[in-house]
């Protein structure tokens, strides 16, 4: 994240140092997220973005965007050899409806017998913050890809950064474990 519009917007009122206090506000944020992966993830390898460079990664142009969990710009060397990749934000989950099978039940009709009946999961949560994977399109992945964790955020318990990507972690290693 970057805030560029609000501290465009300060400096153009002439409220330089509450830019100034933004923008460090930000920094700060944005190193509690990339300490929160480089202590907290090892499912794969990660760099960072700002969102300003979005356009870019969606059109796999890294050069000049990615950077490592310092916020200093990753080196070409690694840069180059990006071939798949997911993004994940600290966001919200967008609605969904689509459904996917999950188990057959043997349950009572209206009439008491026994019938077998399909059962469908899917239809997420609507706005939840949370920490969200999406694919280089920047498309929500879905379930029952583990594609989201929540930070609770507006709750007495919200879950740090830290947590929140420890809980990912532990997701993306459990569903690599289930799928094969």
């Amino acid at each position: 994240m970057t805030r560029e519009n609000a501290i465009k917007a300060l400096k153009d009122a002439g409220q330089d140092e509450r830019a100034q206090a933004v923008i460090d506000q930000q920094r700060e944020e944005n190193l509690e997220i990339t300490k929160a992966f480089e202590e907290n993830f090892d499912f794969c390898p990660v760099m960072f973005f700002y969102s300003s460079c979005s356009k870019n990664i969606s059109d796999r142009k890294f050069q000049g965007c990615l950077m490592n969990s310092d916020l200093d710009p990753a080196p070409e060397t690694e840069v180059s050899s990006i071939d798949k990749f997911f993004i994940a934000e600290f966001g919200h989950v967008e609605p969904s409806d689509e459904k996917y099978f999950t188990h057959y039940s043997l349950e009572n009709d209206e009439e008491g017998d026994k019938e077998i009946r399909t059962n469908y999961g899917g239809d997420t949560e609507i706005g939840a913050a949370a920490l969200v994977i999406r694919d280089a399109g920047f498309k929500q992945l879905q379930d029952p890809f583990p594609f989201h964790v929540r930070t609770r955020e507006g709750l007495p318990w919200k879950r740090s950064k830290a947590k929140t990507v420890e809980i990912m972690n532990a997701n993306l290693h459990s569903y690599l474990e289930n799928s094969h």
